[in-house]
């Protein structure tokens, strides 16, 4: 009977990890869109103030 507790047990602990991994992973997801389009723009202003470009 302990043996199944113990099972339980480590059966919740490794869900609950699982389901904080996938928002961390959700969270990260939605940074790196923010980050890649704020680099996009900081590479589109910086081509524009070449000389003779754009």
């Amino acid at each position: 009977m302990e043996r199944q507790s113990q099972q339980y047990i480590l059966n919740i602990a490794f869900t609950d990890a699982i389901n904080r991994e996938e928002l961390l992973l959700k969270k990260y997801e939605h940074y790196y869109e923010i980050s890649r389009a704020k680099e996009l723009k900081n590479i589109l202003r910086d081509f524009s103030k070449l000389p003779g470009i754009i």
